[in-house]
């Protein structure tokens, strides 16, 4: 009983609850695969909502090119998106990155990593940088959403159409309703846990129960 509670005290040191799925938006159907296509004219965002800390953060999603042409990428993660959102006041990470060949399924690719991250409302915005004339984030409808932590999707598929804002984030998107963009979210939770806290409270209660034993 005391190697119980010595493991749920580990358990409650922050950062010692590691890969926990923040969020994960996952193919609900892989027999109909679906796509949102990021091109020159066109950027995709998807969004999540989630409470508590989070270090360590990866961000990975199923993007692939068109054709054979190495298509790159331009990726924001942003608490805000549309108008009024600025670099300086609401910009997270931004990064670019080259799409793999297209398979079925399409490989998850990593997008952002070792990020910290606190409750709110984040956006993952893809837009074209270079390279072939477009591509593919793997989206479906139904999605299927798991989380480790609560969060929920904030919102499902949107759309912004050139001419694109100067800081893209803050152009126009629409939400579109049917296939939602694919994607998973981990990190290590800063936060105990109520599973975590039930432990604890397992640990305590052998514990008082040895000493009275005695």
């Amino acid at each position: 009983m005391r190697k119980i509670l010595g493991f749920a005290l580990m358990l409650l040191i922050p950062g010692m609850m590691p890969g926990a799925t923040i969020i994960w938006v996952a193919d609900g159907d892989p027999d109909d695969p679906t796509n949102s296509s990021v091109a020159s004219s066109q950027a995709v965002a998807a969004g999540w909502t989630h409470a508590g800390s989070f270090s360590n953060v990866a961000i990975t999603a199923p993007v692939a090119q068109f054709g054979s042409a190495v298509t790159t990428l331009r990726a924001y993660l942003t608490t805000s998106i549309g108008a009024g959102t600025t670099q300086g006041a609401h910009e997270i990470a931004t990064t670019s990155f080259s799409t793999a060949t297209q398979a079925n399924p399409f490989p998850y690719i990593t997008i952002f990593s070792g990020l910290s991250l606190g409750p709110g409302t984040y956006y993952l915005i893809m837009s074209w940088e270079s390279g072939g004339s477009a591509a593919s984030w793997n989206a479906d409808t139904p999605t299927s959403v798991s989380s480790d932590v609560g969060a929920t999707v904030a919102v499902g598929r949107l759309l912004a159409f050139s001419p694109f804002e100067t800081y893209l984030p803050a152009s126009n998107f629409t939400f579109i309703s049917g296939a939602e963009p694919l994607y998973q979210v981990t990190g290590d939770s800063a936060i105990p846990e109520p599973s975590a806290m039930a432990l604890v409270g397992l640990g305590l209660v052998g514990l008082a129960a040895i000493r009275r034993r005695r």
